[in-house]
C-alpha cells in the first residue's frame, strides 16, 4: 500500500479516536504495539505525556521508520510490570500467532487503572476485500513481478516456487491474519469473536465502535477516493474496521 494513502488513512482513522477518547490519552504514558512507521505515534505524542512504539525488526515498515521505534520479540514486551496508562494497536492483533500470551504481556504492563485501545478489521472489510481481489489481479501481478526482481538484485534464498503454487497465490484471495483464511476470516473478523476473544483473555470491554472508514485491503482507489467519500460509503457499505477500548478484568468480579 502507498505509504501516503495509509498515512492518510491512519490519520482519519486516529483523529475520530482521539475526539472521542481525548480524556483518556490526555497527559497519558502511551504503548503502541506494531508501530509500523510511527506515523500514528507521532501524532499521539501531541496528546499524551510520553509515547513508545514497539514493532518487530521484521516488520515491513522497518525501513520507513519516522520516530524511534523499539524492536522485540514479538512475546515479551522489554518493559517493567505497569509501565503504561494506555495500551495502543491499529490492524495488529489479527496478525499475532500467540494471542493468550500477548494479552498476558498487556496487562503485565498495563497500569491497574489503564485501558488498551483496539483497532481491529472488521467482517466487512474482509468480505468487501474478498470481492476487491480479481479486479486488482494486474495490480497484484505487477507488484509480484517487481518483488520478484527486487529479491533477484538482492539474492535470496528462498526456494523456487512451481509455476502452479505461484498461480494459485495469485488466483486464490489470501488471508490477512494468522487464522483461517481468505474466506473463513469473515468470521474470525465479526464483532462477536473479537468480544468473545477480549472477554476470555481478561477484559472488560467498555466501548466498540465503527471507526467509520470505508477501505479494502487494495485500495484500488488510493488516494483519489478522498476520507470524505470514505466516510460516506461506510454508512452505506459498512466501516472497514472497529474500535474496542478495554479495562483489565478486575479478579473476583463478573
Amino acid at each position: 500500500m502507498d505509504q501516503n494513502h495509509l498515512h492518510a488513512l491512519k490519520k482519519a482513522e486516529l483523529e475520530n479516536e482521539v475526539a472521542a477518547l481525548g480524556d483518556c490519552f490526555h497527559g497519558a504514558d502511551l504503548l503502541e504495539i506494531g508501530a509500523g512507521t510511527g506515523y500514528q505515534l507521532s501524532l499521539l505524542a501531541k496528546t499524551c505525556k510520553s509515547t513508545t512504539g514497539v514493532d518487530l525488526p521484521s516488520s515491513n515498515y522497518a525501513r520507513d521508520r519516522l520516530m524511534p521505534i523499539i524492536d522485540y520479540d514479538g512475546n515479551r514486551l522489554p518493559f517493567a510490570d505497569q509501565s503504561f496508562d494506555v495500551i495502543f494497536t491499529s490492524s495488529v492483533l489479527e496478525h499475532v500467532v500467540d494471542l493468550p500470551r500477548f494479552h498476558q504481556e498487556m496487562h503485565r504492563v498495563l497500569r491497574k487503572e489503564g485501558i488498551a485501545v483496539h483497532i481491529v478489521p472488521t467482517h466487512i472489510w474482509r468480505l468487501w476485500t474478498l470481492l476487491a481481489h480479481y479486479p486488482a489481479l494486474p495490480k497484484t501481478i505487477l507488484g509480484a513481478l517487481k518483488a520478484r526482481s527486487q529479491a533477484n538484485i538482492e539474492t535470496t534464498n528462498e526456494k523456487p516456487r512451481s509455476l502452479l503454487s505461484k498461480l494459485i497465490a495469485v488466483l486464490i484471495p489470501p488471508r490477512h491474519g494468522e487464522r483461517g483464511n481468505g474466506f473463513t476470516e469473515i468470521y474470525y473478523f465479526r464483532p462477536s469473536h473479537w468480544e468473545r476473544q477480549f472477554r476470555d483473555n481478561g477484559w472488560v470491554i467498555n466501548r466498540s465502535t465503527p471507526t467509520g472508514l470505508f477501505q479494502t485491503g487494495y485500495c484500488l482507489f488510493g488516494l483519489a477516493l478522498p476520507i470524505t467519500w470514505r466516510t460516506k460509503l461506510a454508512k452505506i457499505l459498512g466501516s472497514a474496521c472497529r474500535t474496542y477500548v478495554l479495562s483489565p478484568l478486575v479478579r473476583g468480579s463478573s
